[in-house]
């Protein structure tokens, strides 16, 4: 009687070492010694070479990014006969955000097999096929407002989902749901969109109304161009240039400046018991979206902490951030 797999094979893998551990099941389709570790070698036993290689990368991404990915592929058992199997994994995050542990199972999808799966496996196989598809509509619609690849894309997602700590198939979702039901203009998706995942960013259950972001220049069309960043040290501190549309697609970007110039500041103080300050210099910027606004806010609080100063040029006055983020109105009575 050819042997076929009765239940689901577990395994799990330590992503630092990409090693780990199987179970019985697991243990019996692949012919593995009954002790010992695991690693993704196990994964491509009898597996075409096509197929070893969309698994490999499938790994890959998972342990890297998170999530949750499934590949149906058949499979070669000892005895020559071939079954057809799904091999599904899952991503867990640890405290910092980083993918610590990559959970797998192996499904047997002959029809011997399938009516002894779970249902819940069932539903879980069933949710990660969705959540791919959701995910990679949500990167389309990223890579083509923002101008991204492929790869810049999902990284920008990723970033907002560690960053608010909402699931990325959750702000996937609210992407995919918004952009059909609400952006009717191309003129106004760039704007909208921005403001979207800003309020994704706040963590909240349900998306409220977008907020509007802020033109660089009243009534003023003009071209995006790409984003600019450079950092370098001042007399009284350092210097952050950006240029660009200042919008969540650049939040990295001038967070990771932000960090930069953090350090050239904090440096200093220890050989000069000076005043320091950042200065933010967007007077090249095109427009200020709301997630920029609020990094300038929480770098404003951070460099406090350091007894340093944040500082915005907008190309006519230099203002304290509180200054610029809280404008006092101006004119006659």
């Amino acid at each position: 009687m050819p042997r076929t797999l009765s239940e689901v094979a577990i395994f799990s893998l330590d992503v630092p070492s990409m090693v780990g551990t199987y179970s019985a099941e697991l243990q019996e389709l692949y012919g593995l010694p009954a002790e010992g570790p695991a690693n993704t070698d196990i994964l491509l036993k009898h597996v075409r070479p096509d197929d070893a290689e969309r698994l490999t990368n499938m790994v890959m991404e998972c342990a890297q990014y998170g999530g949750t990915y499934a590949l149906p592929h058949p499979k070669m058992l000892d005895d020559g006969t071939e079954i057809w199997t799904c091999t599904l994994v899952q991503g867990v995050q640890d405290d910092s955000g980083s993918v610590s542990t990559v959970f797998g199972y192996v499904v047997d999808l002959t029809d011997d097999a399938r009516d002894k799966v779970k249902s819940e496996v069932r539903d879980e196989l069933s949710k990660a096929l969705e959540s791919r598809a959701i995910i990679d509509q949500a990167k389309g619609i990223v890579r083509v407002v923002y101008g991204m690849t492929e790869q810049e894309a999902f990284s920008l997602l990723q970033w907002v989902s560690q960053r608010s700590q909402v699931k990325l198939r959750m702000l996937a979702e609210h992407v995919v749901n918004r952009v059909a039901t609400r952006f009717a203009g191309a003129d106004e998706l760039r704007a909208d969109l921005d403001a979207l995942l800003h309020e994704a960013m706040k963590a909240v259950t349900t998306l409220g109304p977008v907020s509007p972001v802020i033109a660089a220049e009243d009534g003023e069309e003009t071209e995006p161009e790409g984003v600019s960043i450079a950092v370098h040290r001042s007399k009284l501190g350092a210097v952050v240039r950006v240029g660009g549309v200042l919008d969540l697609a650049s939040g990295p970007l001038i967070n990771e400046a932000m960090k930069q110039a953090a350090q050239i500041v904090r440096k200093a103080h220890r050989s000069s018991r000076e005043p320091q300050r950042v200065l933010l210099d967007i007077h090249r910027g095109q427009r200020i979206g709301p997630s920029v606004l609020d990094m300038v806010a929480e770098w404003d609080g951070r460099l406090a902490k350091d007894s340093t100063s944040l500082v915005v040029f907008d190309g006519a006055h230099e203002t304290s951030a509180k200054e610029f983020l809280n404008p006092q109105p101006t004119g006659g009575v």
